[in-house]
């Protein structure tokens, strides 16, 4: 049986051998169901073929502290001790897809790596760190998120003595990824939906890229800037002795 509090070194070692790690799930099948009921509403407004509910809108639902619960504050203070929030959004993809939702056209099949992520080569370690959790049954032709063990390096190394990954699971399945590993989102060739939560954090002292109006990706985070902003400062989830208060749902870079 996989920990929920597996030791911190163990979970750094094994996300930076497999670049992910999969761990007991950190919501109950009864908070999934409350998750996605309050997300419909938001998701079947969107016609695009991948969709998002982003922070704000979480804080808008009245789901934020539903998510941000103690076990996700717990896992995140484990693996990383001054962490910052960079993403915090759920996002669904159309069924029916022949292609990887995201960087499907370029020519490795939409495998890629994040370029967002600034990688400290002085520092080492796990510096970039997502928490995928399945909001849908996700099989192979689901759409299953796909990971290789590729270092940072050069593409034409790609695929010489790397390990694959393809990750499915039932809805809740959770799971850590090395974000500075490269990925990619299989096709998900069958009729229904794929649904997903992503949470990603990173040590306060990493570099992030400068956000921009006028990308329309930036607007996720903006809306976490938003998100940070609004949240009084009274309302703090109490931790443990060793983490006594933090400010919710976590510190974002500005």
């Amino acid at each position: 049986m996989l920990s929920k509090f597996t030791v911190k070194s163990t979970l750094a070692e094994k996300l930076t051998k497999n670049s992910f790690v999969a761990i007991e799930p950190i919501y109950s099948d009864k908070t999934i169901e409350y998750l996605n009921t309050k997300f419909d509403q938001l998701f079947l407004q969107q016609n695009q073929s991948r969709r998002y509910v982003d922070a704000l809108d979480m804080l808008d639902l009245g789901v934020l502290y539903d998510v941000f619960n103690p076990s996700l504050i717990s896992l995140i203070y484990k693996l990383m001790p001054n962490p910052i929030l960079y993403h915090c959004h759920s996002y669904e993809i159309d069924g029916k897809s022949q292609k990887s939702h995201i960087a499907g056209d370029n020519f490795l099949d939409g495998w890629h790596r994040d370029i967002d992520c600034i990688h400290d080569f002085e520092k080492g370690g796990i510096q970039h760190i997502s928490l995928f959790v399945y909001l849908t049954d996700v099989g192979a032709n689901d759409g299953a998120f796909e990971v290789c063990t590729k270092k940072l390096g050069y593409l034409p190394r790609l695929f010489k003595s790397s390990k694959f990954y393809s990750i499915t699971g039932k809805r809740g399945h959770s799971f850590l990824f090395n974000r500075t590993a490269f990925h990619r989102a299989s096709p998900n060739k069958n009729n229904n939906y794929r649904r997903v939560l992503k949470i990603s954090f990173q040590d306060k002292n990493t570099s992030s890229i400068k956000l921009n109006e006028k990308i329309k990706s930036h607007k996720k985070r903006f809306n976490l800037q938003k998100v940070r902003d609004s949240v009084p400062k009274e309302n703090v989830i109490i931790r443990s002795s060793r983490i006594q208060i933090i400010s919710a749902p976590l510190m974002v870079k500005r």
